[in-house]
């Protein structure tokens, strides 16, 4: 750490001149990152560029501090002309929100382009907290000294919070495949929280989709959410709100109004943290799949008639004025689960070992197949 300051003082204090040459400035070096373990700031008192004709020996300065965001430990002199002094400089912190910093020298007078002292010391703020720095009294100098200051400048100790990224916190939907029945135009869609901040943190929630409509289904009330607020945006929905559970809940709803229907619609969720201190942000980001049901088109519903019905785990199957051929199973997601072919115009299928969930059965009746969703 000691390198560390003395390398930002020489190549600061090298790097800049005082075309006034009677402007005392007290300068912060450092701009603290509450996020990290090292929240630390530094302070450097400057004069400018001392001659020898100057006669310097001494200084003892007093600097205005809040001490509920500040606290002074450690005094610095390498880097700075109080290193040639034969008197350290000492940090004295008695009077509340007043650091003291004096110095002497009585085997000769010191000069150059380096500050005068150099302070650091911890930040105990938030990130929106700043602590502008004070001059609550003169500084003085050994009487010899030639120089007059008439211009006093004071720095600002400030605060940032460099977030970082989670990818085990966000929000993410609980089911990765939801199907869209053919005989309704909307769905509902449930996404949850994980490992989100619980102290009433706001939120806001991207939520993108490649088809249709998403809206919040009020009429299934978040858990865990409160003062939800959400905005249609191009590419789908964007929603704001107070979370006060560590795994909240919310049902979206997908409209489906177009005429034509395709096969699936993508979802894309992410979040974001709202509070302007927080260290962690949550970096989960999650893909769902909205599986669109076919719709089935007869040529003649008089002639081609299907009854298909779900009795103690066996599909009954009949067909009217046609032969039966086949009929099969599928998964959501198009793998065949069971098929039979008969010649017959009724069947009994008895799908064994199903999960619950949304299954295709398809039926072939003469020329014309027949597809419906079947939920167990």
């Amino acid at each position: 750490m000691k390198n560390l300051l003395m390398t930002v003082l020489a190549v600061l204090t090298a790097a800049s001149t005082l075309s006034a040459q009677d402007t005392l400035r007290f300068e912060s070096y450092t701009t603290v990152d509450v996020c990290s373990n090292e929240r630390r700031w530094l302070l450097a008192v400057n004069l400018g560029k001392v001659l020898p004709s100057d006669s310097l020996v001494s200084f003892d300065i007093t600097i205005g501090y809040d001490r509920t965001k500040l606290r002074p430990t450690d005094v610095l002199k390498e880097g700075t002309l109080s290193l040639s002094m034969a008197y350290d400089p000492f940090l004295n912190t008695v009077v509340p929100n007043e650091m003291r910093i004096a110095a002497g020298n009585i085997i000769r007078t010191v000069h150059g382009d380096l500050p005068l002292v150099a302070v650091t010391g911890d930040f105990l703020g938030t990130c929106v907290d700043f602590d502008t720095l004070g001059y609550p009294w003169p500084a003085t100098f050994n009487e010899e000294f030639k120089r007059k200051y008439t211009v006093i400048r004071r720095d600002t100790v400030k605060a940032i919070a460099v977030a970082k990224g989670n990818k085990n916190s966000g929000l993410q939907a609980v089911d990765t495949v939801v199907s869209l029945p053919s005989d309704r135009d909307y769905v509902d869609v449930r996404v949850r929280g994980v490992d989100l901040k619980s102290d009433s943190t706001r939120y806001r929630f991207m939520i993108k989709c490649s088809r249709e409509q998403l809206s919040v289904a009020n009429d299934k009330p978040a858990i865990g959410m409160t003062d939800i607020v959400a905005n249609r945006t191009k590419d789908g929905m964007e929603i704001t709100a107070t979370v006060t559970s560590a795994a909240p809940e919310m049902v979206l709803r997908y409209t489906h109004g177009s005429n034509t229907r395709p096969d699936t619609a993508t979802v894309t969720i992410s979040s974001e943290d709202l509070s302007l201190c927080s260290c962690e942000k949550p970096a989960l980001r999650d893909t769902m799949r909205i599986a669109i049901d076919p719709t089935v088109s007869v040529a003649s519903s008089d002639e081609h008639v299907e009854m298909i019905y779900l009795i103690d785990n066996a599909i009954n199957i009949q067909c009217d004025h046609e032969e039966m051929k086949k009929a099969q199973i599928f998964s959501i997601t198009g793998e065949l689960i069971t098929s039979a072919t008969m010649q017959r115009d009724e069947t009994v299928l008895r799908p064994l070992n199903l999960t619950a969930g949304s299954y295709v059965l398809r039926v072939t009746c003469g020329n014309h197949q027949h597809i419906k969703m079947i939920l167990k």
